[in-house]
């Protein structure tokens, strides 16, 4: 799961939050999105209802693709593709800025590590990170093909990828060392985490079906349908506690969701079109990513 040490997509992302202010939305879980044609970033109740516009981008070239939450600072951080950088803005829309430094090319999706203060991305032939503020730059797997859905091992120290040209899903060390090919799928897309599972799951857009697999790349199996068209799938995220997959159809302008079998498909919020898609969870699975992020702190300051 994609972790600030908590943060989820639409394209479906989900996120690490770590420290999430309860007072903000109460006991409410919200789901973010990027819509692409609409040039904003979106948000609204699990359920579709409460639909509102976080941050606006009429005014601008930007065209919102991939997205990320640092709910301790109240940031939301989303990449351009038209600009080719990473932006930034609080989660009530003010204080929009340009990470000017991150300027990458063609820029897809985004994973933060918040404990180290970084953010990943992955543009057309590398992974990429920079301070949060998006100072200090630097190339850290260079030469790859098109590299689409990104997440973090924050636990083990590694950043998972999804390589849309040559169907490989592969990790590294967090610094880029140790690349490792772990699967091969026809055309694999964006990527999700389930660390505490030991899961990593993926959309095919070749197949458009959901996949799943051990983290270190065993037991490969296939989930579901997700739809006839390319972008059915743009994007994942998981509720793993409700048993609930979230998923764009970028073709469709809609994200749905479904059970993990893929039963009881419904749509939810139409009339977007959604690249990128988070979960905030609730306060009580907040504490206990807390108390995982003073795991890995500890963990951290004993290497």
């Amino acid at each position: 799961m994609r972790v600030t040490e908590m943060v989820m997509m639409v394209v479906v992302v989900v996120s690490p939050l770590l420290g999430f202010p309860e007072e903000a939305y109460g006991s409410q879980i919200k789901m973010y999105w990027t819509d692409m044609d609409g040039n904003a970033v979106g948000r609204a109740n699990l359920d579709g209802s409460g639909v509102e516009t976080v941050v606006s981008l009429a005014q601008t070239d930007q065209r919102a693709m991939g997205l990320a939450v640092d709910v301790e600072a109240g940031k939301v951080y989303w990449s351009d593709i038209a600009g080719g950088r990473l932006h930034r803005a609080n989660l009530d829309g003010s204080g929009a800025e340009e990470l000017s430094g991150t300027s990458s090319g063609h820029i897809s999706y985004v994973a933060l590590d918040v404990a180290d203060g970084k953010v990943y991305w992955t543009a057309s032939y590398s992974i990429r990170r920079a301070n949060m503020d998006g100072s200090d730059m630097e190339i850290i797997v260079s030469a790859l093909q098109d590299p689409r859905g990104i997440d973090l091992d924050l636990v083990a120290g590694h950043v998972y990828w999804a390589e849309h040209e040559t169907g490989k899903i592969t990790r590294a060390n967090l610094n880029g060392t140790d690349v490792t090919t772990l699967i091969m799928s026809p055309i694999p897309w964006t990527i999700e985490l389930d660390v505490p599972g030991d899961k990593m799951y993926w959309t095919d857009r070749q197949t458009h079906r959901l996949y799943r697999a051990n983290l270190n790349g065993s037991s490969m199996e296939e989930m579901f349908w997700l739809g006839t068209n390319f972008s059915s799938g743009q994007d994942i995220a998981l509720d793993l506690p409700n048993g609930k997959v979230y998923y764009t159809d970028h073709y469709n302008n809609v994200i749905r969701r479904a059970n993990f079998d893929g039963s009881m498909p419904e749509d939810l919020v139409t009339g977007v079109d959604a690249y990128s898609v988070l979960i905030i969870p609730e306060p009580a699975t907040l504490a206990l990513l807390a108390f995982g992020g003073l795991l890995l702190l500890r963990r951290r300051r004993e290497r």
